[in-house]
């Protein structure tokens, strides 16, 4: 299964950088009825062939600006741009062991490997690498697309097995696949171990811990400061999740501000056999 599967570019924005427009009136095709609270679908079927190739237009800004008064970042200097690749065999010989192994709910041949590009914390563009299950691929490429396009700063893009083992939360940075128990359950797997989820900046926005606080170690939950990548329920990255049907977790108690994860709903205890797959969510009408 090795080789291209999907490859994405984006077309510049019509329009000099507005990042100060809210985004909800760029993405009509995401509004949801004002009765409607979250939108469904069937399963997503699963993209068949190696070489099966779809093309999308996701929304990015040219030219540069400066950081604004409110300390956000400018817009990035390039177009986005991402390919969704089956796993090498180096990938593979790597998570072996340490992010999969036998047992996992998860073949290695249902995981793809996303390289894409995004803004870091020093406001230029960098490469990276997230691994998610394929069904969500192409849809985890069109939010970080809109990620991209907002200039929402990640610190780095790497998957789990590039770290020593307990270190990846100190990197700060997004990662997608591991195969490992719910940290509020140790008896079950993660939503990672399915591909179906992702952290970002985690040392910025930390899960909290009912038994030992703030983790990772060091980190600070709190919300009401300014800091690069900074996840609240106002954000517009989080709106954007929740435009395609996945949750933040910051929104739980305890919060895990880093989490981001699909919403499946049917009564299998793999997420991935559930038959209704949240396509929108929305805040709830006040």
């Amino acid at each position: 299964m090795e080789g291209v599967i999907t490859k994405f570019r984006t077309e510049p924005y019509p329009s000099s950088c507005e990042l100060a427009r809210p985004l909800s009136g760029r993405y009509n095709e995401f509004t949801l009825p004002s009765d409607t609270q979250i939108k469904m679908s069937k399963t997503p079927a699963p993209i068949r062939g190696d070489r099966a190739v779809y093309e999308r237009a996701i929304s990015a800004v040219p030219g540069d600006l400066s950081v604004g008064a409110d300390g956000g970042p400018g817009c990035p200097s390039s177009t986005f741009q991402a390919s969704i690749d089956a796993l090498t065999a180096a990938q593979r010989e790597k998570m072996n062991g340490r992010t999969w192994h036998e047992g996992c709910p998860v073949p290695l041949d249902d995981l793809v490997s996303i390289h894409l590009n995004y803004v870091g914390f020093d406001d230029a563009v960098h490469g990276g690498v997230l691994v998610v299950h394929r069904k969500l691929a192409k849809e985890t490429v069109e939010i970080f697309g809109e990620l991209f396009a907002i200039g929402f700063q990640i610190e780095r893009m790497q998957p789990y097995e590039d770290f020593p083992v307990g270190e990846i939360g100190a990197s700060n940075g997004a990662v997608g696949f591991n195969c490992r128990p719910a940290e509020d359950n140790p008896k079950i797997f993660s939503s990672h171990a399915y591909g179906i989820s992702v952290d970002i900046n985690e040392m910025t926005n930390p899960y909290h811990d009912p038994s030992i606080g703030w983790s990772p170690a060091g980190s600070n939950g709190d919300r009401n400061r300014s800091a690069p990548g900074l996840l609240t329920a106002d954000s517009e990255a989080v709106k954007i999740f929740m435009r395609h049907g996945w949750i933040w977790d910051g929104l739980l108690d305890p919060p895990d501000y880093q989490h981001f994860g699909k919403i499946t709903l049917g009564a299998e205890d793999n997420p991935l056999q559930r038959p209704v797959w949240a396509t929108q969510l929305q805040p709830a009408p006040k």
